[in-house]
């Protein structure tokens, strides 16, 4: 945490933490930078679930994280690849006011939609409306939404046409919806907009913890993005204000 929240590297993050201790008058030393850096690919990090019974709005979206070294390693390895950074993509849910409830990484190549449901699945609670980018127009997240018992908000392709079967009757009424009022209504009317939401919170991760990882493995990495996760929503908790209404 101390890492992420200052942008150290491991040795300075091991000099950090010797001060604290020796400010705190305790007779101890801090792990070295190398034993850090190895205990932190293993630790168990997780965004605490919300208590049953709470209404959420899911909100989704992925973006790309760069992975420094990664291009020039795999030419090395095998006499070609890419050039530059390689990179990870990082999906987020957040809740319709900025609290990230679910992440992961994955490859670059994976698709927004596939790993949709994954995510879904995470975060538990009470799931009232799920709403994602035209990216997510696929069968398989309409069916996990259908498991989670949500209403959907999701713009379909330009080319959609109606379709059978259950699991697709909402998006059918979005497309009818749009082609009577047109585009920029029909966001108006689903409330997509609020879409926004969890591309705030990509730009508050990219400016408090940078625009790649830092950790080498996949495992630390996967541990990186969830402390950021954890660090951004304390962050929020602390720092939101609270806002009464007040009569005229």
């Amino acid at each position: 945490m101390l890492r992420l929240v200052f942008g150290l590297p491991w040795r300075q993050t091991e000099g950090l933490l010797n001060s604290i201790l020796t400010l705190m008058e305790l007779r101890i030393r801090s792990p070295d930078h190398t034993t850090l850096s190895r205990r932190s690919r293993g630790l168990d990090v997780a965004i605490p679930s919300r208590p049953a019974g709470e209404s959420l709005h899911v909100i989704l979206d992925a973006t790309g994280l760069k992975v420094f070294g990664r291009g020039e390693w795999a030419a090395a390895k095998h006499g070609a690849g890419p050039k530059g950074p390689g990179w990870r993509k990082f999906h987020l849910a957040v809740d319709d006011q900025g609290n990230i409830l679910a992440a992961n990484l994955t490859e670059s190549e994976i698709a927004d939609a596939a790993a949709a449901p994954e995510l879904i699945d995470a975060v538990g609670g009470d799931i009232d409306r799920i709403t994602a980018d035209g990216g997510y127009d696929r069968v398989e997240v309409y069916e996990a939404v259908s498991r989670a018992g949500a209403k959907v908000v999701i713009p379909p392709r330009k080319d959609a046409v109606l379709s059978l079967g259950p699991i697709l009757a909402e998006r059918n009424e979005h497309i009818e919806h749009r082609k009577r009022v047109g585009k920029r209504q029909w966001r108006v009317d689903t409330g997509h907009h609020q879409q926004a939401r969890v591309e705030n919170t990509f730009h508050r991760y990219k400016r408090t913890f940078g625009r790649g990882l830092r950790a080498r493995t996949e495992d630390g990495q996967l541990v990186e993005v969830l402390a950021g996760c954890r660090i951004l929503n304390r962050m929020f908790e602390i720092g939101k204000p609270e806002s009464v209404a007040t009569r005229a």
